[in-house]
């Protein structure tokens, strides 16, 4: 799926962490501009040390001070998509989309 069946299953993690990663980064940049600046406070502090990341925690806080928080995960990821189908099609031509 998405393109990684070439890949062995290490290079699968790797590209699937980055998807995350760069997914989880646009996310909270649009949290981010929403909360106010005591919520921003605490949004940082669940999130300043990435190994100690409680995510169950984290989806929980996010769910309760972002209203729209599903709808904006599904947002970046629908402009992720579609920006790799673009990379997709300018490298191999809309047929391999």
């Amino acid at each position: 799926a998405m393109g990684l069946d070439g890949l062995n299953e290490e290079q699968k993690q790797k590209a699937l962490d980055d998807i995350l990663y760069t997914l989880n980064a646009n996310v909270g940049q649009r949290v981010a501009e929403i909360l106010n600046e005591g919520q921003l406070d605490e949004f940082d502090k669940l999130t300043s040390d990435e190994a100690a990341v409680n995510e169950d925690e984290l989806s929980k806080w996010l769910e309760q001070n972002v209203p729209n928080y599903k709808q904006i995960v599904e947002e970046e990821a629908q402009k992720m998509k579609n920006d790799a189908m673009q990379m997709v099609q300018s490298v191999m031509g809309p047929s391999q989309a």
